[in-house]
């Protein structure tokens, strides 16, 4: 009865609708995720206190961002030192209702609320195993808390070969 389902040129068809998903035209989003490793560099606003290993609060001749003496130096908020976390914008498309989620496994029966479920490309799986936070839909940011964490294993899903992932995340 479904022998000859399978086809080629089905496979073909599916690979194609789920490359148009995922493309940037698609119905993917922008998304900043961010990497473990972080740089530290001394405040280039305020002036930093060796002993204490914090800014000193006194703002540098010519700071860019001026403020009052003995006030917290807005740029760093008085602790002398920027972290810089190496973070790079891919596109993922989100999926916000689990009742549409595709089920990868037993980790799909412990949800919280808040979870979303992403599809990309394989290409992004070391991007993704490595990342410490993603910041779905970068244009929205700004109106709210959507920073996740990876919430399990990306997971290679797709028909008849592995080209696509699928992520749990879990919100912050």
């Amino acid at each position: 009865m479904f022998e000859n389902i399978l086809t080629p040129q089905f496979k073909q068809i599916f690979k194609d609708s789920i490359d148009t998903i995922i493309s940037a035209n698609g119905l993917s989003v922008p998304c900043t995720i961010k990497f473990d490793s972080a740089s530290k560099e001394l405040c280039y606003n305020c002036i930093f206190d060796s002993i204490s290993n914090r800014s000193a609060n006194i703002p540098k001749d010519n700071a860019p961002i001026s403020f009052p003496r003995q006030t917290i130096c807005p740029v760093c908020n008085g602790n002398g030192i920027l972290e810089t976390a190496k973070k790079e914008t891919i596109n993922l498309s989100i999926i916000f209702d689990h009742k549409y989620w595709i089920n990868v496994g037993p980790n799909v029966v412990n949800l919280s609320d808040g979870m979303v479920q992403s599809l990309c490309d394989i290409s992004l799986l070391p991007k993704i195993k490595n990342c410490q936070e993603m910041i779905m839909d970068t244009d929205l940011s700004n109106y709210g808390n959507y920073r996740y964490i990876i919430a399990g294993d990306p997971t290679p899903v797709g028909l008849d070969s592995h080209d696509y992932i699928i992520t749990l995340w879990k919100k912050l």
